[in-house]
């Protein structure tokens, strides 16, 4: 992959949620390089559901640009244990997937808290077990960590490097946060004012 500084990014994140919350936002922010803010995308998500591939992939077409190269993604789970089918993404989109992580989640919990509270935990359990390795990235005093599909881990660190302006978080993803942050406060607002 020809890995360019202006490289166009699709970033994907997800608003906050309440507990008794069905769905949320889901947020697609696209870049190009770590400056330039180039388009915006805002679907649903289903809380705990099992449409994480196909609402990320809804949202990449919804731009129908064909000058996104890569998908940078919070993670694998969205919407609680919505978790992405990283391979299967791959597939359905055809571009790079790279889904970031500012922390080494422990497996263990994970398995145990999708045994549970979920009858389908095992098709969860293999999403997470499909994505494969988590590769660490030093940042400057920060490890951060990542999996990838079809992108090599040389290519992907490279590439998240080229795409970090401040502090340890990739820009488009940082936005992508800011504003799926700024939309479920809005929402929890706008319910809690109209209930008064």
């Amino acid at each position: 992959m020809n890995i360019k500084e202006r490289l166009r990014v699709l970033a994907v994140d997800d608003s906050p949620h309440k507990e008794n919350e069905k769905s949320t936002w889901l947020v697609g922010v696209v870049y190009r390089g770590k400056e330039s803010f180039d388009g915006l995308k805002i679907s649903t998500i289903t809380v705990d559901g099992l449409d994480a591939t196909e609402k990320i992939a809804e949202l990449y077409f919804s731009f129908s640009r064909n000058d996104i190269r890569v998908v940078l993604l919070d993670g694998i789970t969205y919407a609680g244990f919505n978790i992405v089918d990283l391979p299967a993404l791959h597939e359905k989109i055809g571009l790079p997937i790279i889904a970031f992580v500012d922390h080494l989640p422990s497996k263990q919990r994970m398995l145990a808290a999708l045994q549970k509270h979920f009858a389908d935990w095992q098709e969860r359990w293999r999403r997470i077990e499909a994505a494969g390795k988590l590769y660490p990235m030093r940042i400057g005093q920060a490890v951060r960590y990542f999996q990838c599909a079809g992108i090599s881990p040389r290519e992907a660190k490279l590439l998240l490097r080229k795409i970090i302006l401040y502090g340890a978080i990739p820009e488009p993803l940082r936005v992508a946060n800011l504003i799926a942050r700024a939309i479920g406060e809005m929402q929890w607002s706008t319910k809690s004012c109209c209930q008064k």
